[in-house]
Protein backbone atom coordinates (compact mmCIF):
# COMPACT_ATOMS: atom_id res chain seq x y z
CA UNK A 1 0.00 0.00 0.00
CA UNK A 2 3.02 2.61 0.89
CA UNK A 3 4.47 1.99 -2.38
CA UNK A 4 0.96 2.53 -4.24
CA UNK A 5 1.28 6.27 -2.62
CA UNK A 6 4.85 6.59 -3.07
CA UNK A 7 4.81 5.51 -6.67
CA UNK A 8 1.35 8.21 -7.44
CA UNK A 9 3.32 10.71 -5.29
CA UNK A 10 6.05 10.03 -8.10
CA UNK A 11 3.94 9.99 -10.98
CA UNK A 12 1.77 13.51 -9.44
CA UNK A 13 5.32 14.75 -9.00
CA UNK A 14 6.71 14.45 -12.98
CA UNK A 15 3.26 15.02 -14.43
CA UNK A 16 3.15 18.59 -12.39
CA UNK A 17 6.88 18.89 -14.12
CA UNK A 18 6.20 18.36 -17.29
CA UNK A 19 2.95 21.01 -17.26
CA UNK A 20 5.18 23.22 -15.84
CA UNK A 21 8.06 22.82 -18.26
CA UNK A 22 5.93 22.60 -21.10
CA UNK A 23 4.51 26.13 -19.66
CA UNK A 24 7.29 27.84 -20.75
CA UNK A 25 7.73 27.15 -24.88
CA UNK A 26 6.05 28.99 -27.00
CA UNK A 27 3.92 27.64 -30.27
CA UNK A 28 5.10 28.48 -33.26
CA UNK A 29 2.22 31.02 -33.99
CA UNK A 30 3.14 33.37 -31.07
CA UNK A 31 7.12 33.35 -32.42
CA UNK A 32 5.71 34.24 -35.90
CA UNK A 33 3.18 36.67 -34.54
CA UNK A 34 5.72 38.50 -32.20
CA UNK A 35 8.83 38.77 -34.90
CA UNK A 36 6.66 39.24 -38.05
CA UNK A 37 3.30 40.17 -37.60
CA UNK A 38 4.03 42.90 -35.05
CA UNK A 39 6.11 44.99 -38.02
CA UNK A 40 3.19 45.86 -39.41
CA UNK A 41 3.09 48.17 -37.08
CA UNK A 42 5.82 50.10 -38.99
CA UNK A 43 5.26 48.91 -42.79
CA UNK A 44 4.57 52.74 -43.54
CA UNK A 45 7.72 53.91 -41.88
CA UNK A 46 9.33 55.67 -44.69
CA UNK A 47 6.53 55.84 -47.13
CA UNK A 48 3.38 57.93 -47.55
CA UNK A 49 1.80 55.42 -44.22
CA UNK A 50 3.12 57.97 -41.18
CA UNK A 51 3.47 60.97 -43.31
CA UNK A 52 -0.40 60.89 -43.96
CA UNK A 53 -0.52 59.72 -40.13
CA UNK A 54 1.22 63.02 -39.35
CA UNK A 55 -0.21 65.59 -42.30
CA UNK A 56 -3.94 64.40 -40.05
CA UNK A 57 -2.88 63.25 -36.52
CA UNK A 58 -5.29 61.21 -34.46
CA UNK A 59 -7.63 63.20 -32.17
CA UNK A 60 -7.23 62.87 -27.83
CA UNK A 61 -10.15 63.51 -25.25
CA UNK A 62 -8.51 66.37 -23.36
CA UNK A 63 -7.73 65.94 -19.40
CA UNK A 64 -10.44 68.11 -18.62
CA UNK A 65 -13.25 66.60 -20.55
CA UNK A 66 -15.05 68.47 -24.01
CA UNK A 67 -14.33 68.05 -27.66
CA UNK A 68 -11.86 65.68 -28.68
CA UNK A 69 -8.63 67.69 -30.14
CA UNK A 70 -5.83 66.95 -32.42
CA UNK A 71 -2.79 65.22 -30.95
CA UNK A 72 0.23 67.63 -31.72
CA UNK A 73 2.65 65.87 -33.65
CA UNK A 74 5.23 65.21 -31.58
CA UNK A 75 2.87 62.82 -29.28
CA UNK A 76 1.99 61.14 -32.54
CA UNK A 77 5.56 60.12 -32.97
CA UNK A 78 5.94 59.71 -29.03
CA UNK A 79 3.16 56.80 -29.18
CA UNK A 80 4.62 55.39 -32.43
CA UNK A 81 8.14 54.88 -30.58
CA UNK A 82 6.69 53.51 -27.69
CA UNK A 83 4.52 51.04 -29.61
CA UNK A 84 7.51 50.71 -31.89
CA UNK A 85 9.85 49.53 -28.60
CA UNK A 86 7.09 47.43 -26.62
CA UNK A 87 7.35 45.21 -30.25
CA UNK A 88 11.11 45.31 -30.13
CA UNK A 89 11.34 44.16 -26.26
CA UNK A 90 9.02 41.22 -27.03
CA UNK A 91 11.47 40.37 -29.42
CA UNK A 92 14.58 40.36 -27.89
CA UNK A 93 12.66 38.99 -24.81
CA UNK A 94 12.04 35.59 -27.88
CA UNK A 95 14.24 32.61 -27.53
CA UNK A 96 16.41 31.87 -30.03
CA UNK A 97 16.58 28.65 -31.40
CA UNK A 98 18.13 27.10 -34.90
CA UNK A 99 14.75 27.32 -36.51
CA UNK A 100 14.05 31.05 -35.84
CA UNK A 101 17.14 32.52 -35.52
CA UNK A 102 16.95 34.20 -38.99
CA UNK A 103 13.59 35.53 -38.45
CA UNK A 104 14.54 36.83 -34.97
CA UNK A 105 17.61 38.40 -36.33
CA UNK A 106 16.14 40.21 -39.47
CA UNK A 107 13.26 41.41 -36.80
CA UNK A 108 15.83 42.97 -34.67
CA UNK A 109 17.72 44.38 -37.45
CA UNK A 110 14.63 46.14 -38.81
CA UNK A 111 13.38 47.56 -35.29
CA UNK A 112 16.71 48.63 -34.57
CA UNK A 113 17.18 50.55 -38.25
CA UNK A 114 13.48 52.23 -37.81
CA UNK A 115 14.04 53.34 -34.07
CA UNK A 116 16.37 56.37 -34.34
CA UNK A 117 14.87 57.43 -37.30
CA UNK A 118 11.76 57.87 -35.23
CA UNK A 119 13.67 59.41 -31.89
CA UNK A 120 15.51 61.39 -34.40
CA UNK A 121 14.71 62.46 -37.84
CA UNK A 122 10.44 61.70 -37.28
CA UNK A 123 10.65 63.81 -33.89
CA UNK A 124 12.29 67.12 -36.28
CA UNK A 125 9.39 66.65 -38.60
CA UNK A 126 6.65 66.28 -35.86
CA UNK A 127 8.63 69.96 -34.55
CA UNK A 128 8.17 71.38 -37.79
CA UNK A 129 4.22 70.43 -38.13
CA UNK A 130 3.75 71.50 -34.42
CA UNK A 131 5.68 74.70 -34.81
CA UNK A 132 3.61 75.59 -38.33
CA UNK A 133 7.02 75.59 -40.41
CA UNK A 134 6.52 76.46 -43.76
CA UNK A 135 5.05 73.65 -45.94
CA UNK A 136 8.56 73.34 -48.32
CA UNK A 137 10.56 72.42 -44.45
CA UNK A 138 8.09 70.07 -43.70
CA UNK A 139 8.33 68.41 -47.27
CA UNK A 140 11.87 68.81 -47.77
CA UNK A 141 12.57 66.45 -44.19
CA UNK A 142 9.64 64.05 -45.48
CA UNK A 143 11.56 63.46 -48.55
CA UNK A 144 15.15 63.48 -46.93
CA UNK A 145 13.68 60.95 -44.81
CA UNK A 146 12.37 58.57 -47.65
CA UNK A 147 15.64 59.36 -49.82
CA UNK A 148 17.75 58.58 -46.97
CA UNK A 149 15.76 55.77 -45.10
CA UNK A 150 13.58 53.99 -47.47
CA UNK A 151 15.70 51.70 -49.65
CA UNK A 152 17.23 50.00 -46.29
CA UNK A 153 13.88 49.62 -44.48
CA UNK A 154 12.31 48.09 -47.76
CA UNK A 155 15.58 45.52 -47.59
CA UNK A 156 15.15 45.24 -43.69
CA UNK A 157 11.48 44.52 -43.82
CA UNK A 158 11.83 42.05 -46.90
CA UNK A 159 13.86 39.99 -44.93
CA UNK A 160 12.02 39.58 -42.44
CA UNK A 161 9.01 38.86 -44.78
CA UNK A 162 11.16 35.90 -46.38
CA UNK A 163 12.60 34.61 -42.96
CA UNK A 164 8.63 34.79 -42.09
CA UNK A 165 7.51 32.66 -44.97
CA UNK A 166 10.10 30.34 -44.79
CA UNK A 167 9.41 29.57 -40.59
CA UNK A 168 5.39 29.53 -41.33
CA UNK A 169 6.11 27.20 -43.88
CA UNK A 170 7.99 24.79 -41.68
CA UNK A 171 5.45 25.36 -39.39
CA UNK A 172 2.52 24.53 -41.20
CA UNK A 173 1.15 28.46 -40.12
CA UNK A 174 -1.43 29.37 -42.61
CA UNK A 175 -0.82 32.68 -43.65
CA UNK A 176 -2.30 35.10 -46.32
CA UNK A 177 0.64 37.37 -47.69
CA UNK A 178 -1.76 39.78 -50.12
CA UNK A 179 -1.83 39.04 -53.60
CA UNK A 180 -0.14 35.61 -53.34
Amino acid sequence: MKMGKAFNKFIIFFAVLFILSSCGKMKPEEYFSIAVLNTNLIQGFSGTGFSRELQSPSVKLPENGGEPVPMNRTEVVNSKIAVIEDSYDKVKSLKITDETRDMIDASLKLYEYVLPVYKNEYMQLAGLYDSNAPEDQIQKQTMSIFDNYNKGFTDLYMKVISTGKVYAEKNSIKVNWGGE
